[in-house]
């Protein structure tokens, strides 16, 4: 079964024919004579020491000599259970990738491997249909002939049905492809029982199951109501469904433009291939499709199929094919634009959120970036019009990927399904839009609550002045998202940055006359920030409402952001006053904490993840964008990781720890990244600090504490250090690099200073080990190129080895050094809901 959604993406419908002289043989080297793409394959196959064939209408166009467009693939057989087979897969899709709008390119189609299963859909399409393309021919002499006779009805010119048991009528969503075949072989004499059963099988379908058919219709017509005809582009999205789902035998999931969306997209295809626009027609009328058509509610579409004034290319123009797209708007609403530019974020997000979870430049990691590039690429998009079944999308987009083994199928459907439950804020549910209205009433807020500009902080950083960063503007749009960047940078968009609930997040952006709010339900935006996107009815303006930071350091933190990207002053709108001390939904927060009276002995913060493999009985909660694991140690205490999804947690393991300390908490172990400035020489190397101070227009003291990560011994680790925090990493200018190695600090980072401080204020102190990993270098004053990298490889395998192995670490210097916890009489809820 072909294992490529049956639509080439790129479509370049093209004039150019490629064709041989007809062989009239089914001797392999002569019937692949003259095709120098399958003369490449079957040279990487003689590399690859396996055996490979051409299946289907490949066979039956190479033998008649039929002309192949630069649309049509050829296909392949194939066995992965041969040895050679991963290397010969590889070269076959580079030679794809080679070819790909030039001629032909190979597509893997049929499995000859006896330990994979197929499909009914699969086992029907090999042995059942038209004889003539039944056939396979192997590079090694063999002729694959499951009906018996299509070697024979090849030859001859015999076009008939075959079935291996009595079929009263043919499906819908199979009777286009026959039609098709049809098409292709104008000059075959038509069996007179093949003819019938294809007449009374349409005529069925109209009649006795019409009022499924009509439904169908109905669905494909809602798909774009406004052109008047069922179009290519409107058919493509539920087309791509239907088919993955026919190949792999998930019945149960059909769109409900199923089968019509099928056997339309089979007669569009009869356009493509026919080599008479005039002969199609005679076919169709042969057939009884255009009666069928005009009896099941297509008379649009039959009208404009059989008439006769139209040639290929007015046929392509009717239909939306690619290349005869209606052109795009001259000017969309800013509303449109943020819609359509979130969901491409998504996409892409979603594909980098994918590669991450392989070893960079593995293969896993490249066929998933080069998968990712052709979904993304302007021309494929556009065809493809994807919405905002993400899921759906994605795993169909990389279907061909997963029948061939290139990509392992369970581990990506399982981390996609992680990736939309965790990082999209309503999920990954198929029925819900990329924006979607609020229901809640905003708050009742002071108009003068509202400030328009930067913080007074934020205003005294300096974009100009050359930044420590390798490659800035890279980090920005890392940040907040580079499909994303002009969208922010469009003077009809006012940027906002509220600390407080959606309510009041709302009646912000209504204090100011947008007062039309929608969530946007966008994968990680600007660091996995809550924002409704709030419009001003009649006006083509709105408002990116930030929301819901967890300390006044996030919201300042991306602040500094939108500055050093440019967005003006007077485009930004800030709420401050409504704070919710760190706890913007402390019901859910309370919840996630209430440990069933056994409140935590130990804290974890930052790199958490390996800890859901250490810790006993361990169970994630989401609360908002943040992840609170909790389990047992070894030793039998219970111990809480917290973790947030990318954004800097400022001053907030510093007000969990003081509030938790209350309760039984006696120690935290914060184990973060960090910039390396004077000491460290390598990435992922350990910072051990025993002196912390603060930069920046807040600037603290400087604090000596006692870290009992000098005891866990770490290969190459910096001891002793003298660390600084600051609010942004945007305050690392180059001359504040410079300045800061010349005082000795070894590393920086946003969060570590007032946890030093909360862990010694706590009465008993805390216990507190502090390591900080180097994920990048900023570059000071006269320094070249920072030759050590950059921040680009953050979170990669080796540091998340590294980080692995600093936390068994220390669990093993807790269960030596740390006594037995107290357990707080107060459960944790209680205390929430009474602050």
């Amino acid at each position: 079964m072909k294992t490529r959604t049956l639509i080439p993406l790129l479509f370049a419908l093209a004039s150019s024919l490629w064709a041989a002289a007809a062989p009239r043989t089914l001797d392999f080297p002569k019937l692949i004579a003259g095709q120098p793409c399958l003369e490449e394959v079957a040279a990487a196959a003689r590399a690859s020491n396996v055996t490979f064939g051409v299946y289907g209408g490949t066979v039956r166009d190479l033998f008649l000599g039929q002309p192949f467009t630069v649309i049509s693939d050829y296909d392949l057989i194939f066995d992965t259970s041969e040895k050679g087979f991963p290397a010969f897969r590889e070269a076959v899709f580079a030679i794809a990738a080679r070819n790909r709008g030039k001629m032909p390119i190979p597509d893997f189609h049929f499995n000859l491997d006896p330990a994979v299963q197929e499909t009914e859909r699969q086992k029907q399409f090999h042995t059942e249909g038209i004889t003539a393309t039944k056939l396979g021919v192997m590079s090694d002499g063999r002729v694959l002939d499951p009906t018996g006779v299509g070697a024979q009805d090849l030859a001859r010119g015999l076009f008939r049905f075959h079935s291996p048991r009595p079929r009263p009528w043919i499906d819908l969503h199979n009777m286009g492809r026959f039609v098709r075949d049809m098409v292709r072989l104008p000059g075959f004499r038509v069996a007179p029982a093949t003819l019938e059963l294809f007449r009374s099988s349409l005529e069925r379908h109209a009649t006795a199951e019409g009022g499924r058919t009509r439904a169908a219709v109905a669905a494909c017509r809602r798909l774009d109501p406004a052109s008047g005809l069922i179009t290519f582009r409107a058919l493509i999205k539920p087309f791509r469904k239907d088919v993955r789902y026919l190949h792999n035998g998930l019945d149960d999931r059909y769109t409900a433009a199923f089968p019509v969306d099928v056997f339309l997209f089979d007669l569009f295809k009869c356009i493509t291939q026919a080599a008479d626009i005039t002969a199609m027609r005679t076919v169709f009328r042969t057939v009884g499709v255009d009666r069928f058509l005009r009896a099941a509610g297509l008379g649009p579409e039959a009208d404009v199929l059989m008439d006769k004034a139209r040639d290929r290319e007015a046929l392509f123009a009717a239909f939306q094919f690619p290349g005869h797209l209606p052109p795009e708007p001259a000017r969309r609403s800013i509303l449109e634009t943020w819609e359509r530019t979130l969901r491409k974020y998504n996409y892409r997000t979603l594909f980098d959120m994918l590669i991450s979870e392989f070893p960079a430049g593995s293969g896993e990691a490249t066929i998933l970036q080069t998968r990712r590039d052709d979904f993304l690429r302007d021309s494929s998009y556009r065809l493809l019009d994807p919405g905002d079944e993400y899921g759906e999308e994605i795993l169909g987009f990389l279907d061909t990927d997963f029948n061939v083994f290139r990509l392992p199928r369970q581990k990506i459907e399982r981390s996609m399904g992680w990736f939309l439950e965790t990082y999209l804020p309503r999920g990954g549910r198929t029925d819900d839009r990329v924006l979607r209205p609020i229901s809640e009433r905003p708050a009742a807020i002071a108009f003068a609550e509202v400030v328009r500009g930067y913080a007074p902080e934020v205003r005294a950083l300096d974009p100009s002045s050359p930044h420590s960063m390798r490659a800035l503007q890279a980090y920005l749009e890392l940040q907040v998202g580079r499909e994303l960047v002009p969208a922010f940078l469009d003077p009809r968009v006012t940027i906002a940055f509220v600390a407080g609930s959606r309510a009041v997040a709302a009646a912000a952006a209504a204090s100011r006359g947008f007062t039309r709010a929608q969530e946007a339900n966008a994968c990680g935006l600007s660091r996995r920030r809550r924002t409704l996107i709030a419009s001003a009815p009649g006006h083509d303006r709105l408002c990116v409402v930030f929301y819901g930071y967890h300390s006044g350091e996030q919201l300042l933190n991306e602040q500094a952001r939108f500055k050093f990207l440019g967005v003006p002053a007077r485009r930004v709108l800030a709420m401050r006053g409504r704070d919710d001390g760190g706890f913007p939904d402390r019901a859910a927060l309370a919840r996630a904490l209430d440990l069933g009276g056994r409140n935590p002995s130990v804290l974890f913060v930052g790199f958490t993840n390996p800890l859901k493999r250490m810790l006993g009985g361990a169970r994630s909660q989401a609360v908002g964008d943040l992840a609170i694991t909790r389990g047992r140690l070894p030793d039998g205490r219970m111990a809480l990781a917290l973790s947030g999804f990318g954004a800097s947690y400022g001053s907030l393991p510093a007000r969990i720890a003081t509030f938790l300390a209350e309760r039984g908490l006696e120690t935290v172990v914060f184990v973060g990244s960090a910039g390396g400035l004077a000491g460290p020489t390598r990435r992922f190397q350990w910072i051990v600090p025993n002196r912390v101070t603060r930069t920046g227009p807040d600037a603290g003291e400087l604090i000596a504490f006692e870290n009992r990560a000098a005891a866990v011994k770490l290969s190459g680790a910096v001891p002793d250090a003298l660390h600084v925090t600051v609010p942004t990493p945007l305050v690392e200018t180059q001359d504040w690099a410079w300045r800061a190695k010349a005082a000795g600090i070894a590393s920086v980072d946003c969060e570590l200073y007032p946890l030093v401080r909360a862990a010694r204020a706590c009465s008993p102190p805390l216990n507190l080990y502090a390591l900080l990993n180097v994920t990048d270098f900023p570059r000071s004053r006269g320094e070249k190129a920072m030759g050590r990298g950059g921040i680009d490889a953050e979170n990669s395998p080796e540091q998340y080895e590294a980080v692995t192995k600093a936390l068994r670490a220390i669990l093993l210097d807790l269960a030596r050094r740390v006594g037995p916890g107290a357990v707080a009489k107060t459960p944790i809820s209680a205390g929430l809901s009474a602050r």
